[in-house]
């Protein structure tokens, strides 16, 4: 009788005992953060935040006209619209666009071609020889593996169509001969190789400093294509001038060097 009441004493125990015995710690509930952080004051964002580099075009052989394209100064331009040197810059910037910055043109771009002699006919004397230059029948349109904004690539289109009419107006009665630099039998181009290869390089260093997507070259494009269509100018404030040069500090004249050896004594009189 008393083995049993043992038993069932330790039996009502044991949860008892297993309920006291300690088990292991309780996490600390983790810190609430706040849904909304309070944004920095907008004089410290400023500081925060990295302004977009302003349009520069220093160093380039043209640097002041492709400045005033960028901040739509067109009268100051020291060429006019319907020239070649308008259709060698706007030609050298979409090759130099297409090679820096492929990844960039709409998703309508369109293939940049060149212009190539397929038939030349040659007025011979009857003897057989040439009696004149050879001249360029028909042409056609080769793809260069480039590609180009299809705006700004009607654009040089366009103004090398008008500047071909302009110039069989004035030599109707004389064809235009090839420029130095070109093959014979080529069409008469407007733009020599030689000039559509400076101003690629012109362009290319350009997009080194103003580069791909960035806020100031996408301006100067957008006004590029306006001057180009003769239309009107976008206008954009002109860049702060780059700061100058500190001078190179003066260097500080020499101290006299002084002796410390004492004077000769002077010879008795």
């Amino acid at each position: 009788m008393r083995l049993s009441v043992l038993i069932l004493l330790a039996t009502l125990a044991a949860p008892h005992a297993r309920a006291q015995a300690p088990g292991p710690p309780t996490p600390a509930p983790a810190p609430t953060v706040p849904s909304h952080a309070t944004p920095a004051p907008a004089h410290i964002r400023a500081h925060l935040i990295p302004k977009p580099a302003p349009f520069s075009s220093a160093g380039l052989p043209h640097q002041d006209d492709l400045l005033r394209i960028y901040t739509g100064d067109f009268a100051s331009i020291q060429f006019a619209r319907n020239t070649p040197d308008t259709l060698a810059l706007l030609s050298g910037y979409i090759n130099a666009y297409a090679a820096a910055c492929p990844q960039l043109l709409p998703a309508e771009k369109v293939q940049v071609t060149r212009t190539e002699c397929v038939q030349v006919a040659q007025t011979v004397n009857p003897d057989g020889s040439p009696a004149g230059p050879k001249s360029c029948t028909e042409v056609q349109a080769v793809p260069t593996g480039l590609f180009a904004d299809p705006a700004l690539f009607a654009s040089s289109q366009a103004l090398e169509s008008t500047l071909r009419s302009n110039l069989a107006a004035a030599l109707a009665s004389k064809p235009p001969a090839n420029p130095p630099g070109t093959p014979i039998g080529a069409p008469p181009t407007l733009v020599t190789p030689a000039q559509l290869d400076a101003a690629t390089a012109e362009m290319t260093s350009l997009l080194q400093l103003d580069p791909c997507g960035s806020p100031a070259l996408t301006a100067f494009q957008a006004n590029l294509l306006h001057f180009a269509n003769g239309e009107p100018p976008i206008r954009n404030p002109a860049p702060p001038p780059s700061a100058a040069p500190l001078p190179a500090p003066v260097a500080p004249l020499p101290t006299p060097a002084t002796s410390t050896t004492p004077p000769a004594a002077l010879p008795p009189h």
